[in-house]
């Protein structure tokens, strides 16, 4: 092993002529980092709407009138999951369903809104 800082300089000096290669591991490095950052960002936000969702979805079970909404949910979740076992890349139906999802649990059940989730429910099953 070299020690020596003329040795060290020695050994890699390059010729006036030879051209410098710098490798591209520091954009390796940059490119993973934002990967794992990308990762820790969507894992937090999924656990933070999990635990607010949890608790929005507690309350419309709670009630009588919105409990239909909570099976609703499960059983689209059901299907969208059904779906998913067969067609594992296709993600685009959570796409659509995940928007819907967190408007049905963050609107206020109003007698009318109920009526029409009702309506649609009934017609669906």
């Amino acid at each position: 092993m070299l020690t020596r800082k003329s040795d060290i300089l020695d050994y890699i000096k390059c010729n006036r002529n030879e051209m410098r290669v710098i490798p591209d591991f520091f954009e390796q490095i940059y490119d993973a980092n934002k990967l794992v950052l990308e990762n820790i960002e969507q894992t937090y936000k999924e656990i933070e709407l999990s635990n607010t969702q949890d608790s929005q979805l507690k309350e419309l079970n709670r009630s009588r009138s919105t409990k239909f909404i909570k099976k609703l949910i499960d059983e689209i979740e059901l299907q969208i999951n059904e779906h998913l076992n067969y067609y594992p890349k296709d993600t685009s139906v959570v796409q659509i369903w995940e928007p819907i999802k967190d408007r049905l649990i963050s609107l206020p059940p109003t007698k009318k809104r109920l009526q029409e989730l009702r309506k649609i429910w009934r017609g669906y099953s």
